[in-house]
């Protein structure tokens, strides 16, 4: 049987009974594909379905423990909640890109996860102003300071920046004690950098990836 060769290959891979979290990816493409079942093209709406239902039955046998999202609409987000319950979503969210603002919002409301990729906007951030000044009076990096504002932003958020050494990742650590001693004055310039009120994530069409 099918659940049971996804166990076999859990135990192989993963060296564990069941994967922790299980995330469908939504990248704008050309065409929507369901890579992980059938190279057939198939509308989103379809897509969703494919990935959150089969990843549901996979829940409800034990070998997944939760389901994600990540580059989900809030559409998106709203259908796929009606068809099993989303633990997380992962969109883009930085101080330079707001598009993600509405699914965060969505996230808020109804208690799940939201992480933002690129959180450090592709290392664009370091020539402003509002990060430099707050980072001299804490004597931290800049970097720091991104990080801190977006854990600063909401309660749903827990960020995931790359890591590349030791003392890298003691200094994304680090940036949760930053976002305590940020200033309500410097978090709102730091939001101020990008204008929120018509941030919308696009997504027309798209290939979904199943995730372990």
């Amino acid at each position: 049987m099918r659940w049971r060769r996804t166990r076999s290959r859990l135990r192989a891979r993963l060296t564990a009974e069941a994967a922790d979290r299980l995330r469908p990816t939504w990248q704008p493409v050309a065409h929507a594909v369901i890579s992980a079942s059938s190279s057939r093209n198939c509308s989103p709406i379809s897509s969703l379905y494919c990935c959150t239902s089969r990843p549901g039955r996979s829940r409800d046998q034990g070998l997944i423990r939760r389901i994600g999202l990540s580059g989900a609409s809030p559409e998106m987000l709203a259908r796929a909640q009606k068809m099993t319950s989303i633990a997380a979503v992962q969109n883009r969210f930085n101080l330079l890109d707001r598009s993600g603002v509405q699914v965060l919002a969505d996230c808020e409301a109804q208690g799940i996860t939201f992480v933002p990729y690129f959180p450090l906007a592709s290392g664009q951030l370091t020539s402003h102003d509002e990060l430099t000044g707050p980072a001299e009076r804490l004597g931290v990096r800049s970097a720091q300071v991104a990080l801190a504002w977006l854990l600063r932003c909401s309660h749903a958020i827990v960020v995931i920046p790359g890591t590349a050494n030791p003392d890298h990742l003691r200094a994304n650590i680090a940036a949760a004690e930053v976002a305590k001693n940020l200033t309500d004055a410097e978090v709102a310039r730091l939001t101020g950098l990008a204008d929120e009120s018509g941030a919308v994530l696009i997504v027309l069409e798209a290939e979904v990836r199943i995730h372990n």
